[in-house]
């Protein structure tokens, strides 16, 4: 998510797009957890912790299964973020930049620019990409999915 809004920042049509894939990437992490679904097998369902847990995973993932909806039902904001009734898209991203420019000036006397929020978009998507590939393609085929023991 801060991925799209980095990208929104600069009217970048891929943050649109990130938009939509994000949510559905944490719902997947979220039933993908495997520490989690162990502790829930072994506890009974109706103790507190079980319940939470629980409410919390579909609760999360209705309300990024609406988010990634509502991303799809504006897919005609993808290719020209300029239309009027996709400035409500911007509207976040621009006052997350403003902020973040206002931070990054009183901690480093720096500028932060529109530009650069979408190089950092840009480098955090790329990094992001290479670890997901680098876990599918290398790790889970040969250890599967591991659950502590760091």
């Amino acid at each position: 998510m801060a991925i799209s809004m980095l990208l929104l920042a600069d009217q970048k049509p891929l943050g649109h797009l990130m938009f939509f894939v994000a949510p559905l990437l944490m719902v997947t992490s979220v039933w993908f957890w495997i520490d989690l679904n162990e502790e829930l097998a072994d506890l009974p369902p109706w103790r507190a912790l079980p319940f939470t847990v629980r409410v919390w995973r579909w609760s999360l993932t209705l309300s990024m299964l609406l988010s990634s909806s509502i991303a799809l039902l504006s897919h005609n904001c993808l290719n020209d973020l300029s239309k009027s009734n996709c400035s409500i898209w911007l509207e976040v991203p621009e006052k997350l930049n403003n902020n973040i420019a206002i931070i990054v000036n009183f901690l480093f006397g720096g500028e932060w620019s529109t530009p650069i929020a979408a190089f950092v978009g840009y480098l955090a998507l790329i990094i992001y990409l290479v670890g997901l590939l680098q876990w599918l393609l290398v790790r889970l085929p040969r250890h599967g999915r591991i659950a502590g023991n760091f």
